[in-house]
Parts: C-alpha cells; structure tokens; sequence
C-alpha cells in the first residue's frame, strides 16, 4: 500500500474512498500473483487467476458461500451470466440499464408479467439480473418457455451477447476468436471470467466497492 500511495501521490484514506484508486489498486496486487479473494482451484498461475479475483471481490462474479471453489472449468450459465452483466452495466450507470431498470419496475407491477414467469432461477438477485437482461434484449425467451438459468452458455449466445448495442463501442467485447469452447460449443467460467474481465478493464467499471 506503501509503494502504491507513493507512486500515485495519495494516501490509504484516499484510495478507500476512491473505488477507482481501490480497484485500480486491487488490480495492481491481483496482477503480481497476490490472492486478495480465497479460491483453492485458481492458482496465482491459472490464466483466470487475475480475472476470477478482480471479479469475485468486485462481486459482479460471485463466489460460493459453501466451499472455496472457483469452478474454473464448469460450464458458466445464463443465470451467472446475467448476473454478472447486470452488474457491470448497472454499476457502470449505462442510459440504456438504466432505462431497463425502470421497464423492469413496470413489468414488477403488472400482474400479467411476462418476463418474470419465464425465470426459473430461485435466487432473487438472479431473478432481477435475468430481467434486467431479458429487458435490454441481451437474452431472448423463446416463446412461452422457461429461461433456464442452470443452461449452460455457449460460444454462440456470446457472440449474440457481444454484438448486442450496449457492447457496441466495447472493441475487448469481439475477443471471442481466443475461446476454445467445448465441443458441445459450451464455455467454462474461466473462459467467461477471463473474456469479461478484459472487457471490465477496458471500460473502467468497476463493480461493488
């Protein structure tokens, strides 16, 4: 902390309060192979090390309260996904989120609401994350079935993801080529975690402080 306050001419009081100096701190521990989030299966020499700990501690990719497991190479799903946006978009105070968030309080208040019968996903902060992306068209329900949020993602739900407006001035958002997906085409939570992650820094958001 020391050597950080020094180069940058700050004090610690300062970056505590600073959720930029914070991050960009945390990042430069996270980046020297330094854990500032426990996992057991994410080494400071996995590639998703530095993304699965900027991520975790920034709560727009959560840990497990049960165990101290990544699960790097476990399909990620539409619901880990959608949570995971939702935070970054909503943190970022993105116009189009926003306008979401305030469609997504009408659809909340109708009782002939569409979007929330389609959710199977009992956690309700993954209920509203599923909504929020339902709402901004990053997901589409198909008809009259039940989004499954336990449906793992695949490479090319991403690449609809990628291209949709709110990743439009995003260049780190079209790095898609380095994903070698399963051959079911699914993707692990490393290789979302490490494709977000760039994204994250590129546009400065942040996440929770």
């Amino acid at each position: 902390m020391s050597h950080y306050c020094l180069i940058h001419k700050t004090n610690p009081e300062q970056v505590f309060a600073n959720l930029f100096l914070l991050r960009d701190y945390q990042r430069t521990l996270i980046e020297t192979g330094m854990p500032i989030y426990w996992f057991n299966d994410v080494m400071p020499e996995h590639t998703a090390f530095a993304a699965a700990q900027y991520l975790a501690v920034a709560d727009i990719m959560q840990g497990n309260d049960n165990t101290l497991h990544f699960y790097p190479d476990k399909p990620i799903t539409h619901g880990q996904v959608a949570y995971a946006l939702a935070r970054i978009f909503s943190l970022s105070k993105n116009a189009i989120h926003n306008q979401a968030s305030k469609q997504i309080n009408t659809v909340n208040n109708n009782p002939n609401n569409s979007i929330a019968s389609t959710i199977t996903d009992n956690d309700a902060q993954v209920q509203e994350a599923i909504k929020a992306c339902l709402t901004c068209g990053l997901f589409i329900a198909q008809g009259q079935e039940k989004f499954d949020s336990d449906k793992p993602l695949n490479t090319a739900d991403l690449k609809t993801i990628a291209g949709h407006k709110l990743f439009r001035h995003i260049e780190a958002a079209n790095t898609l080529t380095s994903l070698d997906a399963a051959q079911d085409g699914s993707l692990t939570r490393a290789q979302f975690a490490i494709w977000l992650y760039t994204i994250v820094q590129s546009k400065n958001l942040f996440g929770k402080q």
